[in-house]
């Protein structure tokens, strides 16, 4: 795929057979994918209508290769065009536009000039800790539950899980200490 002119991508049928070029082509994909999103910026400050691009660009996002830094377009696509994501309901994860967002209000230069891929970097994969991860989330939880910040914890709940991680680790010292303490007989 050639460079994308996002001047040429007056339509919105240009500019979904140029997202779907993009998710065939891998060559320049960023470049080409920060050009589709500036012209799905142009086409909206020339017709004002914003419903075309609530759908471009969860197009955009949808077939994404793997690889792309999703969460980062997502980030610019808030920054940048001003829309939120659904976070309850069958949208669920897809833009939409928020009440009173006009296309007079997006700032051109910064879209043109802010690319998505230069942003904050996503964070390096992190393996997880189960017992570590448990036993933080559940400080955490005994710690907010007399907070009373509007969280919805079940003490009764928080207690049981408490006494279960309790019981499973005096069991496993037992069981560890039990393996050092045993004499080695041979056969």
């Amino acid at each position: 795929m050639t460079q994308i002119n996002y001047n040429a991508l007056l339509t919105d049928t240009a500019i979904m057979a140029a997202i779907t070029a993009n998710h065939a082509e891998h060559n320049s994909a960023q470049l080409n994918t920060h050009l589709i999103l500036v012209a799905i910026a142009i086409k909206w400050k020339a017709c004002g209508d914003v419903r075309p691009v609530v759908v471009q660009i969860n197009a955009l996002l949808e077939d994404m290769p793997k690889g792309v830094r999703s969460n980062a377009i997502r980030e610019w696509a808030e920054m940048c065009l001003l829309l939120a994501v659904a976070e309850e309901g069958d949208n669920k994860g897809k833009f939409y536009a928020p009440k009173g967002v006009k296309a007079d209000a997006l700032d051109m230069e910064a879209i043109k000039n802010k690319r998505w891929f230069e942003m904050k970097p996503e964070a390096p994969y992190k393996p997880m800790n189960f017992a570590a991860d448990l036993t933080k989330l559940l400080k955490r939880g005994g710690d907010r539950l007399t907070a009373d910040k509007g969280d919805e914890i079940n003490p009764e709940l928080l207690l049981a899980i408490n006494r279960a991680v309790d019981a499973f680790n005096v069991e496993a010292a037992a069981k560890a200490s039990i393996g050092r303490t045993m004499p080695v007989t041979a056969e």
